[in-house]
This record gives structure tokens, sequence and C-alpha cells, in this order.
């Protein structure tokens, strides 16, 4: 005995594809009557043996899931980017204040060191900007001020 499906089952299998691949607010068992030319109740039938409706509400849960884990990786990458931008900004404006190259006010620094808390996630809030400045302070700025990846360099090649 073959484990070929028939040609009946083969013809249910693609009105099944049919049927998932409608627009929700079209999928009905009455278009895919129409479109293989069978009765409502076989369709019905065919249906409810093959649990129609549960293997769509699987398929479209895995499809949302996909595009959620897509959007939430490509937010990830972004925030990524970000953060090692306004780290670098960071870097140099600390040292630059620290070594009195830079003439201003803490408030670039505050503001640098906010922007970076809200690109981490909330729970690495390093306890606040506050904390942030003063481990930068204390550690005595950090001599590397050149971003290691080179897509992070502005058009040009120079740093930040």
């Amino acid at each position: 005995m073959s484990n070929e499906p028939t040609e009946a089952q083969a013809r249910v299998e693609e009105a099944f594809a049919f049927y998932a691949e409608l627009p929700a607010t079209e999928r009905r068992y009455s278009a895919v009557a129409e479109r293989f030319a069978v009765s409502l109740p076989s369709v019905k039938l065919w249906a409810s043996k093959g649990k129609w409706r549960r293997r769509v509400a699987e398929r479209d849960a895995r499809v949302v899931r996909r595009a959620v884990d897509k959007a939430e990786t490509a937010e990830v990458d972004t925030r990524a980017r970000y953060l090692k931008f306004v780290e670098i900004a960071l870097i140099k404006l600390a040292n630059g204040i620290a070594s009195g190259e830079v003439k201003g006010t803490f408030s670039d620094l505050d503001r640098l060191v906010r922007l970076k808390v809200f690109l981490e996630e909330p729970e690495a809030g390093a306890g606040g900007p506050q904390q942030i400045i003063v481990n930068l302070i204390r550690s005595g700025g950090v001599t590397e001020t050149t971003p290691s990846d080179p897509a992070l360099l502005p058009p040009g090649g120079s740093d930040v």
C-alpha cells in the first residue's frame, strides 16, 4: 500500500491551502465550495475532518510570531547601533571635559547619559544617569574613542 495521498485527499488539501490563503475577512467555506465546484456541506465535512479552523489558527499564530520576532530583532539591532554611537559620544565628551579640551557644562553629558539609559533595557539602568557619570569620572575616562565597528563610522571614515 502506498503512502501517496489519493486524488481526493490531494484535492481536499488543495482546498485547505486555498482556504488558508484567503484573507481572514474573506475566509469562508462558501468561497471554497464555489472555487472547487463542490457543495457547501462537502466543504464543511472536509473542514471538520481536516480540522481546518485549528490548522489555520496555528498557521496564523506562527506567522504573527515570526513577524513579531523579526520586528523585535530589528528594534534590538537598531537600539544596539544607537547605543554604540551614544557610548562613543559619551566617552569623547567625558574625556574632553576631563582634559579641559571641551568647555561646557555637564548638561550635554547628562543628556547623552539619559539617552544611553533610554536605549538600554529599563532594568539595565546601572543606577541611573548620575551613576553612569560618576562611573565615567571615577574611571578617568576611556582612552579608546574610535569605534571598533567600521559600520559605525560616519561617511568619510572619521569617528564621532
